[in-house]
């Protein structure tokens, strides 16, 4: 799995720039992510998957209503394999912005 790849292609559809990390486009309506990866599902003292817990950060202006894409977004990365996401408000009086923390596990090899 390309976790970058998964991510974007869940979310594009949706919101059209979604970029790891940092945006710094002219878009005002964008989606930013990052993740800790971390061995999981331990045997015999050796990790038999690998976890990813995932923050997807939606940004957008003040004006706007984000409810029916905090839906689809949230349904979009539960269908691309991820848990279903918690989903946290952090607007400020520069813009919205929510947090969508999710997490999934890959099989090692």
């Amino acid at each position: 799995m390309n976790i970058n790849s998964t991510i974007r292609a869940a979310i594009t559809p949706i919101v059209s720039v979604c970029v790891p990390h940092l945006y710094t486009g002219a878009e005002t309506e964008y989606c930013t992510f990052n993740y800790t990866r971390y061995p999981a599902e331990y045997s015999d003292n050796a990790p038999m998957a690998v976890g990813f817990s995932i923050q997807m950060h939606y940004f957008l202006p003040l004006k706007n209503n984000p409810n029916d894409k905090l839906s689809q977004i949230a349904n979009a990365l539960f269908a691309a394999g991820f848990d279903y996401p918690q989903i946290v408000d952090v607007t400020d009086d520069t813009g919205q912005h929510y947090v969508f923390e999710t997490g999934c596990a890959e099989e090692l090899a």
